[in-house]
């Protein structure tokens, strides 16, 4: 499934709030950005090719300018397979020193920008308030510092609440530019798999999740569904003009509820060797339980869970993973996941798969004081008492 990146772009405007959009026509989005009467003519851009290393200072010739007021803008012409919405325009600054009304001299953003052919514009806020374009059908190339490169993954690295059923994922390399595509690929390096997707930043979370960051690092979130494959992936990069380079490893693991053993235990027990079997799970990878609050052992502030987990060591083919787990002795009985994650952040959980027996608990005694040297046979009441359990 592809699911390319958002680009998320602070740009410097001058005079103008205009935003680019993509197209298959490359035109600006809405009817405010319509060609006006009162803007100027644009005939020519200086140079006409450039690439995304760095900003790009720029010439517009043509007539009617309003130096003070006119901005240069690029938009894409290209048809990205990220919608018609997604890729960026690029919003430029004019310097009005050395700009005339035949001559418009600024700087355009094209650091990591998208590469490919885009159309010239430049933007005027009216005297009504409205923001007026003029399309220069000159076409303007930013080529690419180089294919992208996809070095390492880490799962679970950025901080804030990622988007439901997600794991927030860090994708660090060389190269990545904005509106890139992220896919999984299986090892043959040829076939995408589609149940899992990664998508840039996260809508309800901007902040936390700031999506593209840099040439060397794209933020987003992971989702595994439907029927993916499991075990090792490539997670590779493509820029709008195709490019692709060396893609990063990642582990899918999986496992089903009847791989798990044992399933239950008592409260208050140590070191319960718990065995999970399934698929893909890479060595290195932790394996772990739904933790809830031990009521006794948790002060103040500090909160103390009711289960730790040891070591976990995975068996050479990858298809099992153990671990020793231990329990406070007011283990909560709540059914509880179990999930696999990998030293790469490749996580798998199946939920109410393990559940913990309460200890027992008194509630009262048929007699609160015997005299000194006597027998009496005492009667206690409660909960959870188990055949054989002794009473001192």
């Amino acid at each position: 499934m592809t699911l390319p990146l958002a680009a998320r772009r602070s740009l410097a405007l001058a005079a103008t709030t205009a935003l680019l959009t993509s197209g298959a026509t490359g035109l600006l989005s809405g009817a405010a950005f319509a060609a006006g009467t009162n803007t100027g003519t644009v005939s020519s851009i200086s140079p006409t090719v450039t690439n995304n290393t760095g900003d790009t200072a720029v010439t517009l010739n043509g007539s009617g300018f309003l130096p003070t007021s006119d901005s240069p803008l690029l938009a894409p012409t290209f048809q990205s397979a990220y919608g018609s919405s997604g890729t960026p325009g690029l919003v430029g600054t004019t310097t009005q020193a050395n700009s005339t009304t035949t001559k418009l001299v600024g700087s355009v953003p094209t650091t990591n920008a998208p590469p490919g052919v885009y159309d010239v514009y430049t933007s005027r806020t009216d005297p009504t308030g409205t923001s007026v374009s003029a399309k220069c059908g000159c076409p303007f190339t930013i080529s690419s510092s180089g294919a992208p490169d996809a070095s390492s993954v880490v799962v679970g690295a950025s901080t804030g609440t990622p988007s439901r059923g997600a794991l927030p994922l860090d994708l660090s390399g060389q190269n990545l530019a904005e509106a890139s595509y992220v896919d999984f690929y299986l090892p043959d390096g040829v076939t995408k798999d589609p149940g899992l997707a990664f998508t840039v930043g996260d809508p309800n979370d901007t902040t936390h999740f700031p999506g593209y960051a840099s040439a060397q690092l794209i933020r987003g979130n992971y989702t595994h569904s439907g029927a993916f494959t499991p075990g090792k992936h490539l997670l590779r990069v493509t820029n709008t003009v195709g490019e692709t380079g060396s893609a990063a490893e990642f582990w899918q693991p999986t496992f089903a509820a009847a791989g798990v053993s044992p399933t239950s235990t008592g409260a208050g027990s140590q070191s319960v060797v718990v065995t999970v079997s399934g698929q893909g799970i890479r060595q290195g990878s932790r394996l772990s339980m739904q933790p809830f609050k031990s009521a006794s052992q948790s002060t103040g502030t500090t909160t103390v869970q009711d289960v730790s987990a040891g070591a976990a060591t995975v068996n050479a083919d990858g298809t099992q993973i153990s671990a020793p787990f231990s329990f406070t002795q007011d283990a909560s009985g709540s059914p509880r996941a179990i999930t696999i994650s990998g030293p790469d952040g490749g996580n798998y959980s199946v939920a109410n798969v393990f559940t913990v027996t309460p200890g027992p608990s008194i509630g009262s005694l048929d007699t609160s004081a015997l005299g000194q040297g006597a027998n009496y046979v005492e009667t206690i009441s409660g909960s959870g008492f188990a055949s054989g359990t002794n009473a001192s």
